[in-house]
């Protein structure tokens, strides 16, 4: 339902961005949903409501996840998406917006997590 959403806001004239925060904007219930296009080529946009979504942030590279346990093996520098936002992630940067396309920033934590704590251990 999401990608015909998508696709009738870009045969009103949208952009991708503005076609999926449209999209997001008429569907109900939780989700952490990412998008990848040839449309943009090198982006993924990704946002949530209700369902967790973090970005890691890389030396040089970020990431998208549903929690830090995810990311630990490649980075504790997190950053915790709120309902409504939408992030523009490339591989040298991102942006980040509310459904309505304003700017928003959100505080870097670095987890506590180590990556020995999430081993399955003999459990595989």
């Amino acid at each position: 339902m999401i990608a015909h959403q998508i696709h009738y806001h870009l045969n009103q004239g949208k952009d991708l961005y503005a076609a999926f925060s449209a999209s997001l904007q008429m569907i109900e219930g939780t989700y952490a949903i990412a998008l990848i296009s040839p449309l943009m080529p090198g982006h993924v946009l990704a946002a949530r409501r209700g369902s967790p979504l973090v970005i890691g942030l890389g030396v040089g590279e970020y990431f998208i996840a549903s929690d830090v346990a995810a990311l630990i093996s490649v980075t504790q520098r997190v950053i915790f998406l709120e309902d409504g936002d939408i992030v523009d992630l490339q591989h040298d940067q991102f942006s980040l917006s509310d459904l309505s396309g304003h700017p928003v920033t959100r505080p870097e934590h670095l987890s506590q997590l180590q990556a020995d704590a999430i081993e399955r251990g003999e459990y595989r």
